[in-house]
């Protein structure tokens, strides 16, 4: 029923991140070449690359059952860099539900020089009102003793033992299983929808130099062509909208 995505403006040479997820994520940086020495674990360190800054987080539902409802935003300033304790930040600030989160992607290289990832993961686990301090201490106390998300998918924990693992001997009951997979929501639609946004001017300024125009996703890297007659028909349409505008109709 709904649908979560998130955004992070950072100081440092990433510049930018943006994720969507509804069960099917995406997500991409403004600079992909951002590049840091390894930290002193051996580690990719994303804490340098993505530097300060702020995460926000807006929430929509209802779009399943045909509803609509003014989405939620809320922002936290970051706190460390990484991912998974910037959201427990947020999570704990901005809508006061301790969490605990766990996510981990282990990047390796090829001979050749080419990365690729092994492995990535992550838990989530929230108190809930009404739990008691006992139940609260035992998953504190599992936590804390949980090895590496990645360490275990390594192993072939699959998503219900990695849980089980956090957990430790706190019972729990399993109320659904849903596929995690990229996906993207461009479309060549979408795309001519993006240049009717465009003002008029813009519009004829790209027929005239390119005779139609090229779109390209930041998500996915999808290229749509958008043909001569296409954005004529575009501009047709963006110049009737602005002449009623100013009849007043």
């Amino acid at each position: 029923m709904a649908s979560e995505g998130s955004m992070t403006t950072a100081q440092g040479t990433i510049k930018l991140v943006i994720v969507d997820g509804r069960g099917q994520a995406r997500g991409y940086v403004r600079n992909p070449q951002a590049d840091a020495p390894l930290n002193a674990q051996g580690k990719f360190d994303v804490r340098a690359i993505v530097g300060e800054g702020t995460f926000f987080v807006t929430y929509e539902s209802g779009f399943d059952i045909g509803l609509y409802r003014e989405p939620y935003r809320g922002s936290v300033p970051l706190v460390s860099g990484e991912i998974a304790e910037d959201f427990a930040y947020y999570l704990a600030k901005s809508e006061q539900i301790p969490s605990a989160v766990m996510l981990g992607v282990l990047v390796r290289a090829r001979e050749n020089g080419d990365h690729f990832i092994e492995a990535a993961g992550g838990i989530m686990i929230q108190i809930m009102p009404g739990a008691d301090e006992q139940t609260v201490r035992a998953i504190e106390s599992s936590v804390g003793r949980t090895p590496h998300t990645t360490t275990m998918i390594r192993h072939g924990a699959r998503p219900i033992d990695l849980l089980q693992t956090a957990l430790g001997d706190v019972p729990f009951q399993v109320l659904e299983e849903r596929a995690v997979e990229f996906a993207c929501t461009c479309s060549h639609a979408r795309a001519l929808a993006l240049i009717s946004a465009m003002n008029a001017e813009e519009i004829r300024a790209m027929l005239e130099e390119d005779r139609g125009a090229v779109m390209t996703c930041h998500f996915c890297n999808a290229t749509y062509h958008v043909k001569e007659a296409e954005l004529e028909g575009v501009l047709r349409r963006v110049e009737e909208e602005a002449a009623a505008t100013k009849r007043g109709e």
